[in-house]
């Protein structure tokens, strides 16, 4: 009875060790995922509260530009509020190693997809300023909006890749550290090893 008691203990201070580690992976990538929504956020107001002014106060291409700016950024101010709330409700939730895993590669995949979108908005600008230059019907317009989908396009490149790029660095840390697990059924008791 007393090595079953002892055993008992061993395997729950170790449980507790090991949900201790993946609630910080998860809390890490939930704190990541708000800072990322509040740059996104950041971005989104300071194009929307600018890009009226400015294009009230330009004209041509560069006023097309600041009104394209603003249109686009609409959708990113709410991306980023549901994304801001998503991760405030995610949260509340604990979850096991299973799902923080499944969690950290659906938003890796997610960025992956973003960027390459991203790309497609950069080129489709340089496309549109392209053909600015070989058309009558509104070349300003055409012009201005290709410059604000490659600045705009850029952004959310360069904001996609950090993201992506910091959010596997801990896939790789929480790979690494499942590789000191070892959880094993021996005869009638339970090995359970945990390395710090």
């Amino acid at each position: 009875m007393k090595k079953l008691l002892i055993l008992f203990f061993f395997c729950l201070i170790n449980s507790v060790a090991l949900a201790q580690s993946v609630e910080q992976f998860n809390n890490t990538r939930l704190q990541k995922n708000k800072v990322g929504m509040l740059i996104l956020g950041s971005w989104a107001i300071g194009n929307l509260v600018a890009s009226p002014i400015l294009a009230s106060q330009s004209t041509g291409s560069t006023k097309h530009f600041h009104q394209m700016n603003g249109y686009w950024n609409i959708v990113n101010a709410a991306l980023a509020g549901f994304g801001y709330l998503g991760v405030r409700s995610a949260m509340q939730q604990e979850l096991g190693l299973t799902e923080v895993l499944d969690e950290q590669i659906k938003l890796e995949k997610l960025l992956l997809f973003n960027s390459a979108l991203d790309i497609g908005y950069m080129l489709g600008g340089a496309y549109l300023i392209e053909r600015s230059k070989n058309t009558l019907k509104k070349p300003e317009r055409l012009k201005g909006f290709g410059q604000s989908l490659m600045l705009q396009g850029g952004f959310l490149l360069v904001f996609d890749a950090i993201f992506y790029f910091s959010l596997h660095q801990d896939h790789i840390q929480m790979m690494d550290w499942m590789k000191t697990l070892d959880i094993s059924m021996q005869g009638l008791g339970l090995n359970f090893r945990y390395r710090f």
